[in-house]
């Protein structure tokens, strides 16, 4: 009680009032901070040769709708299925107001038993066959399954990634690494995978976005290309809503963030 008398003492001295009889509510004196708007970033994995066509064009009607640019992980050899010319080309033009990034190579543990020239080998000739499909350069990287070792980071700053956005349980703020921005996904698996109903999910979600408001962390949402139907698309749209009502930005990407960050730590 002591400090919100001087608090309110201090306010009406500086407001030139000295006098307590006709003085205005304290309330009316206190400026409303500015409140930072939080990030919001959309993120898409396991989109392969086999990801509908049709399924993707409905998300990005969805993502348009609510101005949200999403980032979208792409396998260049799920399972050995190779990213064709031709599947590229749809992607691309679907996917030419967002942001386009690598997945893994065949969506394996492949990188795991392999030394870091062998890694770095393989990292770069997927690198350069999605560059290749897409016209367009890559910037980013997330490892199926989360799997990363200490030399990933190093590793894709040697070929030119600019961030990536796998799982970091220790560091959860974006940061500047080795010359590679780090930009977590916070859940290991998206809403979507968990076994929960409509309500779970929107209350699973609306604890992730009261987290970020708090904390100030970007929120990072996951979701996979195999969880794209008229259901889920019904469940994300009242997700999007609700992150414009919290006034959330959207329409960045992932690369857009790295290259600010990157900046910004120089």
């Amino acid at each position: 009680m002591i400090d919100k008398i001087k608090t309110a003492i201090k306010l009406y001295n500086e407001q030139g009032i000295h006098s307590l009889s006709n003085i205005p509510p304290l309330s009316a004196l206190i400026k409303p901070k500015k409140q930072s708007k939080n990030l919001f970033f959309f993120t898409m994995d396991d989109i392969w040769e086999k990801t509908s066509v049709s399924d993707l064009k409905r998300l990005i009607i969805l993502l348009d709708r609510y101005k949200v640019k999403g980032t979208f992980f792409i396998t260049p050899y799920y399972n050995h299925n190779e990213l064709s010319a031709e599947k590229a080309r749809q992607f691309k033009e679907i996917l030419k107001n967002h942001d386009i990034a690598m997945h893994g190579i065949r969506h394996h543990k492949d990188l795991i038993g392999l030394d870091s020239k062998e890694r770095i080998y393989e990292l770069n000739h997927c690198k350069k066959f999605l560059e290749s499909r897409f016209n367009r350069q890559i910037y980013g990287y997330r490892s199926p399954y989360f799997l990363r070792n200490n030399q990933l980071i190093n590793e894709l700053a040697s070929l030119d990634f600019q961030y990536n956005s796998d799982q970091f349980l220790f560091r959860p703020y974006p940061f500047v690494k080795d010359k590679i921005t780090v930009i977590p996904c916070h859940d290991k698996c998206d809403p979507f995978s968990m076994g929960l109903d409509e309500e779970g999910i929107l209350n699973f979600v609306k604890s992730k976005l009261e987290y970020s408001i708090k904390s100030g962390k970007p929120y990072v949402f996951l979701m996979h290309a195999p969880d794209i139907n008229k259901k889920n698309m019904i469940i994300l749209s009242k997700i999007l809503e609700k992150v414009n009502l919290k006034g959330f930005i959207a329409n960045l990407s992932l690369s857009d963030f790295a290259k600010f960050l990157f900046k910004k730590n120089l």
